[in-house]
């Protein structure tokens, strides 16, 4: 593919850890994508990081949108408990303790639109955390993804699975028709997740197929937790529209 040919990408924190470390290199390998243009908080910087990536568009007045995900179905109700704990933090750059905002726990209970349960909780724990476990449970066996807990830490995780007449779970080989990358973007670590992500979206960009998450995706997801967050304030299950 020709350069007047790849997607052109503004890089929206580009001077982060995230984005250089697993972002960047996907986009520069990619032979469908280029980094055209990046933004960071102030002009400093994204100037900087314009001259890092061999760009000349760098802008600090933008922002950014998170990417949300999806696993196993939607919620169609939910009862929960959403709790936070631990009420200050220690602030180790300024030494002081500051308010927390936002909760550090959430426990739910709830039904998938095929009619399967989910049990989820979510924590925040200091010390000897058990890390990020997934678990799926089907008719013919199960399926996991186990480990990499902490923030940065998503590489580590593995996806194991096992039939039912299997004595123990196993990591499954990836097929090759789900890479989609190319060779040398597959050994960059998080540049290989999301580089599978850009792959995708450059493909929907000039074909017009749909991927996600897209914009209704995050709607429904909002749905979802506006619904976990009323739940937990009324003590009664919420019913959640598709």
């Amino acid at each position: 593919m020709t350069s007047s040919n790849r997607l052109r990408v503004g890089f929206i924190g580009a001077n982060g850890r995230w984005g250089p470390s697993a972002h960047a290199p996907a986009l520069q390998r990619l032979p469908q994508t280029e980094i055209y243009a990046v933004c960071t908080a102030d002009e400093d910087t994204a100037r900087a990081a314009a001259e890092k990536y061999g760009v000349e568009r760098a802008y600090s007045d933008d922002k950014a949108m998170d990417a949300l995900c999806m696993v196993a179905g939607e919620l169609t109700e939910a009862a929960a408990v959403v709790s936070t704990q631990v009420p200050q933090w220690y602030e180790t750059d300024t030494k002081k303790h500051v308010d927390v905002t936002a909760p550090d726990n959430i426990v739910l209970a709830g039904r998938l639109e095929g009619g399967a349960v989910v049990n989820a909780n979510l924590g925040v724990h200091p010390y000897h955390g058990t890390g990020y476990r997934l678990e799926i449970y089907g008719t013919e066996g199960t399926l996991a993804m186990v480990g990499g807990g902490d923030a940065g830490a998503e590489v580590k995780r593995k996806i194991m699975g096992g039939r039912k007449n299997d004595k123990t779970l196993q990591e499954p080989p990836v097929p090759d028709r789900l890479k989609w990358v190319p060779e040398d973007v597959r050994g960059l670590g998080p540049g290989y997740d999301v580089g599978q992500m850009w792959v995708k979206f450059a493909e929907a960009i000039r074909t017009g197929t749909r991927i996600e998450p897209d914009f209704d995706s995050a709607v429904r997801r909002h749905r979802m937790l506006d619904a976990i967050v009323r739940a937990s304030q009324t003590g009664q299950r919420q019913k959640i529209a598709l």
